[in-house]
């Protein structure tokens, strides 16, 4: 278990600088198996109420484990998952190997991987993926089978078989993969006459999926499985041309949906020198190996289920049309597994050649190079990095909307923005935390928005969200929002929109949660109404809108908060802009009304956002009539302030 937590670690200090303690949304995939996580959670675990579109219920199941601490789901707590799999999967690489080879030829075959999982800037490859959980059980179903075939040790293969077929729970893209890969294992029994091992390997595959199938066909539930897991990917397939966007690949940002030329990728992007470095060496390998005559020794099971998950793997992903970087996770461990495959058929002379080792040594440096370099890569700034320090560390939930006083936190966001069901930890109203079903003119449509408002009758929501605007991911057109869609009524009937910026996301409140926040919330004035109107807006998203207020040289150092009927202050929240990359400190001042004399001066430090800064007050009964905000540290980096709000 050494090595595991030396992976563990090498990779974890590799990430500690960029995207692992921020609240930057590298994939929008993530935030939506996070979301449904939180859910399983908030609804007693129940699986069948799941939809993750093509993500089985396993990996949101998955990142449900810091509620054993009693902890929130968080993106650093989905980010650690990550690493953890990504350990996992190459520790049990490196297991693999080791039933051929050497310790140390181990550990430098299964280092290259190591490495680009550590340094890389690409955030497709620094996300809680959907693919991590499927390809640690592929893996484990591989090396299972091999250390079962060189040592009989028919129980640790039994194992893999039945976590193989865990692989139908976790990501429908891989399940051909975990289909071949069982049949090619029941055809090499049945070739070897080993009715046995045939009957068993069947039984272990077979028997947990037909044990989790029945649990949702009892329980009501299979139908709607059907439907969200099979009949939906199976649309979505339908609706592209294998590889049409192979060249021109698609890449997820948090704003839109930004086309990249792959060639890019291909030039300056470590993972794909990776696979070039992989490439190239069992170029190299296979060359020597067919020199030495020792080509045979490759024709054995274990090398050619490589072959056919490597073959299974890249099929599923040219054939579902559309390409996304992450597709690619799965081959990086496997190309391992095939070069390791090689290595150890080379005869030894060769492995200590000069014609050997110099090209290997060559593009070996070439490709620690590229790692060395990613910082200077054009999407090494895409997104803000957040540099370590333990006052980044953030082990719970944000609650970024608790400044709306709502009591029972239930949440419905329309369109596609499932990272606020995670700031949030509201209780996600409807199984699906997107809308891609309800807009969207796939099959089963008309049962999917029946499902949505049966959802929403059984947990309705108190804050509703339409994230359909301009700038937004995927859906823009106001044609896609809230009030062209099949809960239009309950908007309607049941709401009150709260935000003022139209450009940002509609925030409705239900009506009686809206009397209540009322008669709490104190109104306030600024002389500049500009700044006024941006910070006290109820829009605090900023990723799509010109929600906050920047502080320059221009800006006066005091901001002045008049409060409306002068009343009595309880407490004070403000919203630091995102922008702002660490926190600062400021002072707040009050005045009653009729006179000069301050009652209060507090300084405060400013979290960063997504944070809100609390000021409680002890019991006041003098009338406040003016707030006095030094905002002079914020002039001085150019940071800002989302939103104030104060309470009575």
């Amino acid at each position: 278990m050494l090595i595991f937590f030396i992976i563990f670690l090498v990779i974890l200090i590799g990430r500690s600088n960029s995207y692992l303690l921020g609240f930057e949304l590298l994939n929008i995939d993530e935030s939506q198996m996070m979301a449904n996580a939180i859910r399983l959670q908030l609804n007693n675990y129940n699986v069948f109420q799941f939809d993750g579109t093509s993500s089985g219920f396993l990996n949101s199941l998955i990142l449900t484990w810091p509620n054993l601490l009693n902890l929130d789901v968080t993106f650093l707590s989905t980010r650690i998952t990550a690493i953890i799999l990504i350990s996992a999967i190459f520790y049990i690489a490196y297991l693999y190997l080791r039933l051929d080879l050497k310790k140390t030829s181990s550990i430098l075959l299964v280092l290259p991987g190591v490495l680009v999982f550590s340094f890389t800037h690409d955030p497709d490859f620094l996300h809680y993926s959907s693919e991590l959980l499927s390809t640690s059980l592929i893996i484990f179903a591989l090396y299972s089978y091999k250390k079962n075939f060189y040592t009989n040790k028919i129980r640790i293969h039994l194992i893999g078989m039945s976590l193989l077929s865990l692989v139908i729970f976790a990501k429908t893209q891989i399940i051909p993969t975990a289909l071949a890969l069982f049949t090619s294992i029941c055809i090499f029994s049945l070739y070897k006459k080993n009715y046995l091992l045939f009957i068993k390997s069947s039984v272990f595959f077979v028997l947990p999926v037909c044990l989790i199938l029945s649990l949702y066909f009892f329980s009501g539930y299979f139908n709607d499985y059907y439907l969200n897991y099979f009949e939906f990917s199976k649309a979505v397939v339908s609706k592209y041309s294998p590889g049409v966007n192979i060249i021109n690949n698609t890449t997820l940002t948090t704003n839109s949906v930004t086309e990249n030329k792959l060639l890019n990728y291909a030039l300056y992007n470590s993972v794909f020198h990776y696979f070039y470095f992989q490439i190239f060496i069992s170029i190299i390998m296979f060359i020597f190996i067919l020199i030495s005559k020792n080509y045979k020794n490759l024709l054995n099971i274990n090398f050619i289920l490589v072959v056919i998950t490597i073959l299974s793997i890249f099929s599923s992903i040219v054939l579902t049309g559309i390409i996304y970087r992450h597709y690619m996770i799965p081959l990086i461990p496997l190309t391992i597994l095939f070069s390791g495959s090689l290595y150890a058929k080379m005869d030894t002379k060769f492995i200590k050649s000069i014609l050997y080792k110099t090209p290997v040594y060559l593009i070996s440096l070439a490709f620690l190079f590229s790692l060395m370099m990613e910082d200077k890569k054009f999407y090494s700034n895409k997104y803000q990095k957040t540099n370590f320090h333990f006052s980044n560390i953030n082990i719970n939930s944000p609650n970024i909307f608790d400044f709306l006083e709502i009591s029972k936190k239930k949440l419905y966001i329309w369109g596609w923005a499932p990272q606020w069901y995670v700031l949030s930890y509201f209780f996600p109203s409807d199984r699906s935390t997107i809308s891609q079903k309800y807009i969207e003119d796939f099959s089963n449509k008309l049962y999917f928005n029946k499902r949505l408002n049966a959802d929403l009758k059984s947990n309705p929501p108190n804050l509703i969200i339409d994230f359909v605007k301009p700038g937004s991911f995927y859906y823009t057109h106001k044609k896609f929002g809230i009030k062209n869609s099949s809960i239009k009524k309950i908007i309607n009937n049941s709401f009150v929109k709260i935000n003022k910026n139209e450009e940002c996301p509609d925030i409705y409140i239900k009506k009686e949660s809206y009397d209540k926040l009322n008669k709490k919330i104190i109104q306030f004035k600024i002389k500049n109404n500009l700044i006024k109107n941006k910070l006290d807006d109820y829009s605090i998203t900023e990723d799509i809108c010109n929600d906050s207020v920047s502080f320059d040289d221009k800006s006066p150092n005091k901001l002045m908060l008049n409060l409306e009927n002068n009343s009595k202050l309880k407490k004070i929240l403000i919203l630091a802009s995102r922008k702002n990359q660490s926190t600062v400190h400021m002072s707040v001042e009050l005045k009653k009304k009729n006179s000069q004399t301050k009652i209060l001066k507090k300084n405060i430090q400013l979290n960063k956002y997504p944070f809100w800064t609390e000021i409680k007050l002890k019991k006041n009964n003098s009338l406040i009539e003016n707030i006095l905000i030094d905002v002079s540290e914020l002039k001085s980096f150019n940071y800002g302030i989302n939103e104030i709000k104060l309470y009575r």
